[in-house]
């Protein structure tokens, strides 16, 4: 009975992988992108703060130490998350998950900790308008 069981999550597991698609990781990637940009950029120099795991990420990245950033706290909240979308919602919902997270945290750590970018400049620019 076991054997059989474990056939078809074999199968079953096969058989979303292949229903992959690239299309959605291609937009997964610019959403990743987008979303950095608009957390990084925006948001978080003007000490706003985004909502669910996004936002706790921001609160903890600002009141710990310079050497855990967004990105680590991205990560480190959402992997709990991955563990329960796999049981509930399957390997493909997950994969996708995955992605999403670190494109969103790999950009925004190339946003804040590689580029020079100025964010500072762009609080100012909010503050006037």
């Amino acid at each position: 009975m076991k054997k059989n069981n474990l056939k078809e999550v074999k199968k079953k597991i096969t058989s979303d992988l292949k229903n992959l698609k690239f299309k959605n990781f291609f937009i997964l990637f610019f959403a990743g992108i987008i979303n950095s940009i608009g957390v990084t950029m925006f948001l978080a120099p003007a000490n706003l703060y985004d909502s669910g795991v996004s936002g706790t990420s921001m609160l903890l990245w600002q009141i710990t130490p310079e050497e855990f950033n967004l990105s680590f706290f991205l990560i480190i909240i959402n992997i709990p998350l991955f563990l329960f979308g796999l049981k509930k919602q399957g390997i493909q919902f997950t994969i996708y998950s995955v992605w999403a997270v670190l494109i969103y945290s790999l950009s925004s750590f190339v946003i804040t900790d590689i580029l020079p970018i100025d964010v500072e400049f762009l609080s100012t620019v909010q503050e006037a308008l």
